[in-house]
């Protein structure tokens, strides 16, 4: 299966060169558009053998985009931002999924996960979902200027195979960069509130609007803009999800922001409650909600027999067998949310959870002090002699337990 790889650039010089090597040996060519670069971008990419065109910037993501695709000219397109990329082991997979993908005429584009790096180092931001592979069709463009999707222009839904457990995008424009920096220009901002002059009732763009200000932490406004889009949500909402999703997150964030600069306690509480109930009933696979909620119970609230109860129910969410949806924060967070059951059920008198959720996350990290604090504190409350303890504890430390029997006697061991 031949595959054009395609892009939309301005002043990549430092992602450029990344963003086009892993389609090397995978795709059949490579389409660079650039929009007004007045760095060295479009040197490295025709020295990297890319066709360059260039495309005047018009406040339009899904022009210059459908520009580039008009330039692709074979049968998939990989439409990727010069700021992402495959893994060598995934870039391999391609044209094996898309030879079996292509034998259904129904299957309109590929689901993958989108991965927000955080560091240098590969820390994981937030894990998303994206269609960053589509065929190569007339009737498949990209619709609104910015936060773009695919459509046909016929009207159906747009289908896609979920891929998201086989490939991965990785995002690094988050590394290096502050949301001072995202947010100056204020171009996002400019672009979404003209959409909505033209249409008030675009729930979209209502949500996206409310994530912009959420990133500046503009709270009141995130949240006049987040309460409005519900009532615009269609009847038919099954590809909207993801979007939907990230509305209700936004809603429980700010709500919990505004909590903490001292808006009244008790009525932001109620107000989270009805929004993860409303949550659950537009998408009932969605673990984040519960999370979200359980975290503010657990951090702002100190309510541990509720927040234990909202984390329980957001990992089971998590560990069912539905597909339909990325639980964002939860997957990128997992393990404050076993430090935050370990701890409350600590509180609460419940010794039995707080050791079982302890040794998850000293399994992964034993190095987390103060849940080892947590742990050994358990155990000598319980009566737990100390040779029984070590015994336990040798599971986890081996030979680095003389590190952990210095903070033993804290708790008030005597490990000689």
């Amino acid at each position: 299966m031949k595959i054009s790889q395609a892009m939309i650039v301005k002043n990549e010089e430092k992602n450029i060169e990344k963003a086009l090597s892993w389609g090397k040996g995978i795709v059949s060519e490579q389409i660079v558009v650039d929009t007004g670069s007045t760095d060295r971008t479009v040197e490295i990419a025709k020295s990297m053998g890319a066709k360059v065109y260039h495309f005047l910037w018009q406040d339009d993501f899904s022009l210059a985009k459908n520009f580039a695709i008009s330039k692709c000219k074979y049968p998939w397109i990989a439409m990727l931002d010069a700021d992402e990329y495959f893994l060598e082991e995934d870039a391999k997979k391609l044209k094996n999924i898309i030879k079996q993908v292509d034998k259904d005429a129904n299957i309109h584009g590929l689901m993958e996960a989108l991965v927000d790096l955080r560091d240098k180092e590969g820390e994981i931001r937030r894990v998303d979902r994206t269609i960053r592979i589509f065929r190569n069709r007339r009737d498949i463009l990209y619709r609104r200027a910015i936060h773009e999707q695919l459509e046909l222009l016929d009207g159906r839904d747009f289908t896609v195979a979920d891929y998201s457990k086989d490939l991965s995008v990785f995002h690094t424009g988050y590394i290096d960069i502050d949301n001072s920096q995202k947010t100056k220009s204020n171009r996002n901002l400019n672009i979404i509130e003209n959409q909505l002059c033209k249409n008030p009732h675009d729930f979209e763009m209502r949500i996206y609007l409310g994530i912009e200000y959420a990133v500046r932490k503009i709270w009141i406004k995130a949240l006049e803009e987040i309460r409005l889009f519900y009532k615009d949500i269609p009847e038919k909402y099954n590809t909207r999800i993801d979007i939907i999703s990230k509305g209700i997150c936004t809603h429980l964030i700010a709500l919990s922001e505004m909590e903490k600069a001292g808006e009244d306690r008790e009525a932001i509480l109620r107000e989270m409650e009805e929004v993860v109930e409303k949550g659950k009933k537009i998408i009932p696979d969605n673990a984040d909600f519960s999370y979200l909620y359980g975290r503010a119970l657990y951090s702002q609230y100190h309510k541990y027999d509720k927040a234990i109860s909202a984390l329980l129910e957001a990992l089971d969410i998590a560990n069912s067998d539905s597909e339909s949806i990325v639980s964002a924060y939860l997957c990128s967070d997992i393990f404050s949310c076993y430090k935050m059951l370990a701890d409350s059920c600590y509180k609460v008198g419940n010794l039995a959870g707080a050791v079982r959720y302890c040794t998850i996350v000293l399994q992964y990290y034993p190095d987390t002090l103060d849940i080892l604090l947590i742990l050994l504190r358990v155990f000598h409350e319980k009566g737990t002699a100390w040779e029984d303890a070590k015994q336990f504890l040798n599971k986890i430390y081996g030979n680095e337990i003389s590190s952990v029997e210095k903070l033993a006697k804290k708790v008030g061991y005597t490990t000689s």
